[in-house]
């Protein structure tokens, strides 16, 4: 099939008119009587069925009791004069329709009791709640996360905006849970750090402290873990590392306090085969990965994962294979860091990274800058993927803090996803670990033939594979449509196409809704969902072009369309741009048979700009003025079809469409 000749559409620039409105003005109030826990403009916390919620401050919810009577039409059914009425003995107070039976109620000034007291001896009311307020996923409270580029890279450490593991993005699916634990095979831990006490695994089968080994497994009082070089269970960090590591995986997050891990919950296991200088041996090594097969096969402990940020002296060793390959049978995953020689462990093997295990993964360390670390090994075969290794701030002994660079610092990146993934699935198995980490990678050009996937980690996309979804920004159903008939074409001659040139002048199909031209650009002129695509064009691979604006009101996008077949708004790969409450976001989704999936999310600088969206074989990739934002490996839809846009609400805009 041959590949389709560039079109484009130009406009001339026009000044924006009219202004966006600022928010409203609040009225004086008094507090709602009960328990205060905070608040914040506009927003109360209070407590509310056992439970501490944010409310909006004199604001409720509820439902008429009456069915619909059968006499009175929807759209008169909690109209504004029905409603109204209920409130005619409180002036001051106002109840708005929400339509169906549903109503909004200010109460400026009274107490909660008074209005619960209200509702109950109202009998026009069936239900009435605080208006709880919804907040868009943010990031965490701790303070030193702005110096966390690989969870969200911003420029610093002279870094490349928008390399990172796409953490915000997954924190807005999930934050980890204690249920899941991470055995760090290290130095030890310092378990008493403030950013870490909180996630530090506790044997539930363990009194401790009473000298007797209760639940039976051959240590005695392994409360928290064991080490392995003194055979008891003090777990005290000497040379470090095993700390800073833990933190990478699992600082606990939004609580203030220096770091954020990628796992805010998880219960991290210290198992210390490490002494104060770094050093440790095979028997401490065997000892610990077989403390953690025994403990999950045995005793019902959900170690899904351990890091090993390590390499073995002595090379190859048979029997660390083999204990590998024991944690793999009952399902642990095991992480390795591919060493800090800058060499290829394809020609010189590295171990524990180079054993050929299904339960393995190994991995590379990327720079600021999304390259290669010059420290970093790396193996086409033999290395699966790279993380951020370098300038790592995380935590330390002593309730302390710094930096760290090496396959070290990779290693953990990979594990705290892990937990993430075993969080939002519970009994996760160890090929849809392996499938979600290695099968989402986002590429990076420098890493084909340094990497068996040439990418690099990203959480959100992991979490996506599995189906792990945030339900905020699902789209609404769309309506289904029919073949447009021909008056409906919208053959926008040059406005669409090169102003000079031989170029055919494809008709642009209105596929769903309603796009209008003004002053050559492409403008929605329905509150809804509208998609316009090329006729006579299918392609599987194309890179598509269009500067977009987009209006900051909540919901509201533009998107570029690939591989579009169906009817209506069926089959489709979008990226858009969209407005969200905290703001901007760009997005890729999916859209097989009507089921829509968010494959990657991220947040973008702003509500206009030059939009790319490049679609080739199993790679999706959005930019934003020119900077990679989200980019996702995904094989659902291979055949090739038509390209276009896709705009949601009125006034949205996209002109300078190009498909090459």
């Amino acid at each position: 099939m041959e590949r389709p000749a560039s079109v484009f559409f130009r406009r001339r620039r026009q000044p924006l008119t009219g202004r966006l409105g600022g928010p409203e003005r609040l009225e004086p109030r008094t507090l709602f009587s009960g328990v205060s826990v905070g608040s914040s403009a506009g927003i109360e916390r209070i407590e509310w069925r056992g439970h501490a919620v944010e409310a909006r401050i004199d604001q409720w919810v509820g439902r008429l009791a009456a069915v619909r009577p059968a006499t009175m039409d929807q759209a008169a059914y909690g109209s504004p004069v029905l409603v109204g009425q209920l409130t005619s003995r409180h002036p001051g107070w106002h109840a708005s329709s929400l339509g169906g039976g549903f109503f909004s109620l200010s109460t400026p000034g009274a107490t909660r009791q008074s209005v619960l007291g209200w509702a109950a001896r109202t009998k026009a009311v069936a239900r009435l709640e605080p208006d709880l307020a919804i907040r868009a996923a943010s990031l965490p409270s701790d303070p030193l996360l702005a110096s966390q580029w690989n969870l969200q890279n911003s420029g610093q450490y002279a870094g490349t905006i928008g390399n990172d593991i796409n953490a915000a993005a997954a924190w807005s699916l999930t934050t980890g849970t204690r249920n899941v634990v991470v055995a760090v095979v290290d130095s030890g831990i310092d378990i008493h750090h403030p950013d870490l006490a909180a996630n530090i695994w506790t044997n539930p089968n363990e009194a401790g402290g009473n000298a007797i080994d209760d639940d039976r497994n051959g240590y005695t009082d392994d409360i928290h873990g064991w080490n392995f070089i003194d055979d008891n269970n003090q777990l005290t960090d000497g040379y470090g590392h095993g700390t800073h590591v833990a933190g990478i995986i699992g600082a606990v997050g939004n609580n203030g306090l220096g770091v954020a891990g990628i796992a805010w919950q998880v219960s991290l296991l210290p198992l210390k085969v490490q002494d104060s200088r770094g050093i440790g041996s095979t028997s401490a090594v065997l000892k610990a990965l077989n403390y953690i097969t025994m403990m999950r096969r045995d005793h019902g402990i959900n170690i899904v994962v351990a890091n090993a940020s390590w390499e073995s002296a002595a090379g190859y060793s048979l029997v660390v294979q083999e204990a590998i390959r024991a944690e793999g049978n009952v399902g642990v995953t095991f992480v390795a860091a591919a060493g800090n020689q800058a060499s290829n462990n394809d020609a010189t093997p590295r171990y524990p990274a180079n054993y050929q295990l299904p339960n393995l993964i190994a991995v590379a360390a990327l720079s600021t800058t999304n390259t290669l670390a010059s420290m970093s090994n790396y193996g086409g075969t033999t290395v699966d993927l790279a993380a951020p290794g370098s300038l790592i701030q995380s935590t330390f002994p002593g309730g302390t803090y710094g930096i760290l660079s090496g396959t070290s610092m990779a290693a953990p990146q990979v594990t705290g996803v892990v937990a993430l993934l075993a969080a939002a699935k519970p009994g996760i198995t160890l090929a849809e670990v392996r499938a979600a980490i290695l099968g989402t990678t986002t590429p990076v050009a420098g890493l084909l033939g340094k990497t068996a996937t040439g990418g690099r980690l990203n959480a959100a996309a992991a979490l996506a594979s599995l189906g792990i979804f945030a339900p905020a920004p699902t789209p609404a159903p769309l309506p289904a449509a029919t073949p447009p008939a021909r008056s409906e074409m919208l053959p926008f001659s040059d406005a669409f196409n090169r102003p000079a040139g031989p170029v055919a002048e494809p008709d642009w199909v209105q596929a769903v809704g309603r796009i209008a031209i003004s002053s050559n650009t492409a403008i929605s002129t329905t509150g809804g969902n509208s998609v316009m695509v090329l006729g006579r064009v299918s392609v599987a691979d194309v890179h598509l072009r269009a500067k977009v604006t987009v209006r900051a009101v909540n919901g509201q996008a533009v998107g570029l369309v690939a591989r579009y077949g169906g009817a209506g708004d069926s089959n489709m790969y979008l990226a858009r741009l969209v407005k969200r409450p905290a703001g901007f976001v760009g997005q890729i989704w999916r859209n097989v048979e009507g089921v829509w999936q968010l494959l990657a999310s991220r947040a973008a600088p702003r509500g206009g700009g030059l939009m790319q969206f490049d679609v080739v074989g199993n790679s999706l990739a959005l930019s934003f003025n020119g900077r990679l934002l989200v980019g996702i490996r995904d094989n659902a839809i291979s055949r090739p079809g038509s390209v276009g846009a896709r705009i949601s609400g009125i006034g949205n805009r996209l002109d300078d469409f190009s498909a090459a």
